[in-house]
């Protein structure tokens, strides 16, 4: 999908936590809602050639500018919260970078000139930038930093990305998700539905996306 479709699928899972916030009484969920559009445009950080031309160039080079800035941003953020609330500075410094170093480290590798002639896959786009791995490396940052604000901003941001992949998965391109136990592309829609970008039957999907988080996050209110 394009870049339109992924940032308001985003906003969609960023309203689902909001509203899921406020009708359970829970404020740091609604958190989440500030970097879920963010996270959703993470993975096309690799998106470096694009066929749409000097357009789509610049947008991606601001993403990637963005999210570089964001990187950095969240991670001094992160360590002076942790360094406020633990008091501790080797902890502090520890936990930020278990929380951090995937997000950095598939970054630099998916944005870096020195490593794209050598390792293809870590900087092609829809590579590792297009698997699970930054998604579980968020969710394990998440399990070390425990119930506090950060972790709602994470959360926010791992959805986000969570969101981008499956709507991916969509297109008949595919995305390699489970690489690399399954090497090749995954889609989770039949070979006649699959998404052509900028066809009228992406909107159509992202209209049906957005349904879907909707039904979703009214599940959740009645599971909770």
């Amino acid at each position: 999908m394009n870049g339109s479709s992924h940032k308001t699928i985003g906003v969609g899972v960023a309203l689902a936590c909001v509203y899921i916030g406020i009708e359970t009484n829970n404020p740091m969920l609604c958190a989440a809602g500030v970097t879920a559009p963010f996270g959703a445009m993470i993975p096309d950080i690799d998106h470096d050639k694009s066929k749409l031309g000097a357009q789509r160039k610049q947008a991606t080079d601001t993403i990637r500018k963005a999210v570089k800035v964001g990187g950095a941003t969240g991670f001094c953020g992160t360590l002076a919260y942790n360094l406020f609330t633990a008091g501790i500075c080797v902890p502090a410094v520890v936990s930020t970078f278990v929380i951090w170093a995937p997000i950095l480290l598939c970054t630099v590798l998916a944005t870096s000139d020195k490593v794209k002639s050598s390792i293809k896959f870590f900087t092609m786009h829809r590579g590792i930038m297009h698997t699970l791995w930054p998604v579980f490396g968020m969710m394990y940052g998440n399990y070390i930093v425990g119930m506090n604000f950060i972790h709602s901003l994470i959360m926010g941001l791992y959805l986000g990305y969570l969101s981008h992949l499956l709507s991916d998965a969509q297109t008949v391109m595919g995305t390699p998700l489970l690489w690399p136990l399954i090497r090749g592309n995954i889609h989770i829609l039949p070979k006649k539905l699959r998404v052509r970008t900028g066809t009228l039957w992406e909107k159509i999907v992202m209209c049906l996306d957005l349904v879907f988080i909707g039904a979703i996050a009214m599940l959740l209110l009645k599971l909770l």
